[in-house]
């Protein structure tokens, strides 16, 4: 099992196991329960990163743009 507390940032990618961590410690803001299960909406720790984490995914996000857009360019 993954400890969330010891990490210096939580991960992106939202695993049952994380979602439990953060049920349990406060982060989550609203329950809705579902014929399909239960649907956790947490705060968005992801804003709890530092500018400088911030910027790197802005990066990346804007690098990942300009590929699909150069991808779709060619066809």
């Amino acid at each position: 099992m993954t400890d969330y507390s010891k990490m210096e940032k939580l991960p992106m990618r939202k695993t049952p196991e994380l979602m439990r961590y953060l049920a349990q410690h406060g982060h989550v803001v609203h329950t809705i329960k579902t014929p399909y299960g239960t649907v956790m909406e947490c705060d968005d720790y992801v804003l709890q990163a530092t500018p400088e984490e911030l910027a790197q995914r802005r990066r990346h996000a804007q690098q990942v743009a300009a590929q699909l857009r150069d991808g779709l360019a060619r066809k």
